[in-house]
């Protein structure tokens, strides 16, 4: 009996021959969709950031009637969209003399209606005195109501009335207590000639004038 040899115990398989990938193939349809998707997706993504403007924010709390510099500013990117006029672009920069018209606290962007000229600027800070212990909150940026209790005779007084509401602090002086000082907090609020006209009055006719801390955020 003979022993079979290796080519008798194992068939012969014929070679398979590897076929170019045709593009009717569904595998590389989807592989061609997934990178088109990404594609379109950084693009997107691209797109959005590209949509951020430089505007100008306030670093500290701007007061009206301060004087606007550079330092007093600072460059952020945001997106804006159809209100970006009513904001001041960084590119652009600010007049000489520059003040603020109206209070910005810190952080916010900068209105360009809150920007003007020392001219368009009809409030006048007035100093006063506050009446005992100064709250943490009696800050530049604060809004304080003025009341007025008119002179009745030598120690009398009437019922308080709002002369000014939410006037906006301009200043606070603290007082030394040395020599010729009469110590405590003076602080000087922003009036209109109409709240100045008052003002005056009643501290001629040796009103009581108080000041009340409107409540609030501040810078």
């Amino acid at each position: 009996m003979g022993v079979p040899t290796s080519t008798d115990a194992v068939p012969s398989v014929p070679a398979r021959r590897l076929r170019r990938p045709s593009w009717r193939d569904p595998r590389l349809l989807v592989g061609l969709l997934l990178v088109l998707g990404a594609t379109v997706a950084g693009g997107l993504l691209v797109a959005g950031a590209d949509d951020t403007v430089p505007v100008l924010a306030a670093r500290d709390t701007l007061v009206r009637g301060d004087v606007l510099g550079e330092d007093d500013l600072r460059v952020v990117r945001v997106r804006l969209d159809d209100v970006a006029a009513s904001y001041l672009p960084a590119a652009t920069p600010l007049a000489a003399g520059s003040v603020a018209l109206r209070t910005v606290p810190a952080g916010e962007l900068l209105p360009a209606s809150a920007v003007g000229r020392l001219e368009e600027l009809e409030s006048r800070p007035v100093a006063l005195d506050w009446q005992g212990p100064r709250p943490e909150g009696l800050v530049p940026g604060a809004a304080v109501d003025l009341w007025v209790a008119a002179r009745e005779g030598t120690s009398e007084f009437g019922e308080p009335e709002l002369l000014v509401g939410a006037a906006d602090v301009y200043a606070v002086v603290e007082g030394d207590g040395g020599l010729g000082s009469q110590g405590g907090t003076q602080v000087q609020v922003m009036l209109e000639p109409d709240g100045v006209r008052s003002l005056l009055a009643a501290l001629a006719a040796e009103d009581r004038i108080d000041l009340v801390l409107v409540p609030g955020p501040r810078g």
